[in-house]
């Protein structure tokens, strides 16, 4: 998200819709949770018949047998900083999504992706005994033009991906004038500025 030549303003892309998925069942076991993403993939493909689905795992093929799929990182990339919307399960897709200007409708199967909506100003949604209600709704509303969902995020982006730019700008500087170059003491580096990050992130 720090890419400065990424736009920050949600709006419809002109490609196909992607889902991108990830096997939730690692966060949240349950026949109910695997009955209701497998619901979601369906219903997402009845939708949107050019769509697309978006996996990084080998685990996760599975989640989209016989549908279209892309999983190499530059491809996917490419299509979601120009899909017309994403539905994702991904914390890392949804992210990208924004950072180029899509609309995401974010699952959040677990609370990193909780988390991050609620910094940014975005409504995640779950997979829950109610259904599917709320994020296909939510979907509907993208299709339809009704973008109002994400005026937090018009505001607060720019702000995030600033500061993430000045951030990174000041650990590489750091990196450079300790001279770690060695890969793992870059790590250690920026694992001890991670504090710096959130609090400057939080305002």
């Amino acid at each position: 998200m720090a890419y400065p030549e990424t736009s920050t303003r949600i709006s419809q892309g002109q490609s196909r819709p992607l889902l991108a998925v990830m096997e939730i069942l690692h966060h949240n076991p349950g026949e109910q949770a695997k009955l209701a993403q497998c619901n979601l993939v369906d219903w997402f493909f009845k939708e949107f018949s050019d769509g697309a689905g978006v996996t990084q795992s080998p685990k996760d093929l599975g989640l989209v047998t016989d549908k279209p799929i892309i999983t190499e990182f530059q491809q996917i990339v490419a299509e979601l900083s120009r899909a017309r919307l994403v539905v994702s399960t991904r914390l890392h897709a949804g992210m990208l999504a924004l950072a180029f200007g899509r609309p995401v409708v974010f699952i959040a199967h677990d609370t990193r992706v909780a988390s991050f909506c609620e910094m940014i100003g975005v409504k995640p949604y779950r997979l829950s005994f109610d259904g599917l209600a709320e994020p296909i709704q939510a979907t509907r509303r993208i299709v339809s033009g009704d973008l109002s969902g994400f005026e937090a995020a018009n505001e607060r982006l720019p702000i995030l991906m600033r500061r993430l730019q000045e951030w990174l700008e000041e650990v590489l500087a750091g990196t450079r004038a300790s001279g770690m170059r060695h890969p793992n003491r870059a790590f250690t580096f920026l694992l001890k500025a991670k504090t710096r990050l959130v609090q400057r992130i939080l305002w």
